[in-house]
């Protein structure tokens, strides 16, 4: 460290993450595609959503496990509602099956007009034989 330099002091990990308290957010429960039930906290303004790092095979363990993480919030659930990504992933399905029908369809319109082409080259060539045999 050279003279006049400072350094800013550091930050202790537990000024990041204020406690909440009752009041200040809802959390919800929901249980996800796998069988498996999470925990989410949302604060009261609608910004934050933080989710739970794990996932429980109960719903009481879910609930034992936000109690802990967050005393006093209120708990709402479980959500019926689909998971973001689980609806992400649907959407995700649908579009290529969409977007492989339509290269699909491509495809057969292509070798169904590439058999209609010959098909006319072949009467059209027996038609000449035929005219050049008569005449």
């Amino acid at each position: 460290m050279t003279a006049g330099s400072e350094r800013a002091p550091l930050r202790s990990t537990d000024d990041r993450r204020p406690a909440p308290v009752g009041g200040d957010g809802i959390i919800e429960l929901s249980r996800g595609a796998d069988g498996f039930w999470r925990w989410t906290f949302g604060d009261s303004e609608g910004r934050q959503y933080l989710r739970s790092n794990r996932s429980y095979a109960t719903m009481e363990e879910a609930v034992d496990a936000a109690h802990q993480a967050y005393p006093g919030v209120p708990i709402e659930g479980p959500s019926e509602r689909d998971p973001w990504w689980l609806r992400r992933i649907w959407l995700a399905t649908v579009l290529t099956i969409l977007t492989g029908g339509v290269w699909l369809f491509a495809l057969l319109m292509v070798k169904a007009i590439r058999l209609s082409v010959r098909m006319a080259i072949k009467r059209t060539r027996k038609k000449i034989r035929s005219a050049l045999r008569e005449g």
